[in-house]
């Protein structure tokens, strides 16, 4: 599993077994009888990977549990919250600096069922600004395509916003599985960045779910 979160993040860990104790790592090494014995709830200020597991006083243990921590670099809002299946970590997962992989359940994609990817994200103070970008995830087989456009658009007040960018894609015409990146290059300065990624909407007749809404699947918002 995964979250994140902007400043820092408290972990409680419980067993299902009363007589079990618990130890943990976070240093990439395996847990064991060795490893920092859990006695009360942790926390993180840096993006973590934290392993743990249970071990009885028989010594028997069960299976090793992996969690990651990550560190947002921004603060956002969504218009539209995310699938609870795939929610990416929570809003934050979308400025964590974690990249999702081909594989769209890997944790790190944010997925909207039906409806737009509608976000502001906060940079905390106006910066200078060249890059922007968002990765896109399409995979037509488990009802995942591409967005029908990508707009992007910055603030220094949160208010009146200033369109940079916009880009439309050409429907696909049959099974496609890969990683979309929709890079943007545009000085300016801002404190804040709106990204709007319109949902494909129904599925296309070729499709085996033609009609049905489709999936968008987002992660990673890049300003910098």
């Amino acid at each position: 599993s995964s979250a994140s979160f902007t400043e820092s993040v408290k972990v409680a860990l419980t067993g299902s077994e009363k007589d079990a104790k618990i130890y943990f790592t976070t240093d990439g090494s395996i847990p064991c009888k060795k490893s920092k014995l859990y006695k009360k709830p942790l926390e993180f200020d840096q993006s973590t990977e934290l392993q743990f597991i249970a071990i009885r006083n028989d010594g028997t243990s069960g299976f090793i549990n992996k969690s990651s921590y990550l560190k947002a670099k921004y603060g956002i809002s969504l218009v539209n919250a995310p699938d609870e299946k795939y929610n990416g970590g929570g809003p934050l997962g979308l400025v964590d600096g974690a990249t999702g992989s081909i594989d769209f359940a890997d944790g790190h994609w944010s997925g909207f069922n039906g409806t737009n990817l509608e976000a502001i994200v906060d940079l905390g103070s106006i910066k200078e600004l060249s890059k922007f970008q968002v990765n896109f995830n399409e995979s037509t087989k488990s009802w995942i395509f591409r967005p029908r456009e990508v707009e992007y658009a910055v603030s220094e007040d949160g208010k009146n916003f200033r369109p940079i960018f916009t880009k439309t894609f050409e429907n696909p015409e049959s099974e496609s599985e890969l990683l979309l990146q929709v890079p943007c290059s545009y000085s300016c300065k801002a404190r804040y960045v709106k990204v709007v990624a319109t949902n494909f909407g129904k599925i296309p007749e070729w499709h085996m779910a033609r009609g049905e809404p489709a999936w968008l699947f987002a992660d990673e918002i890049i300003a910098q």
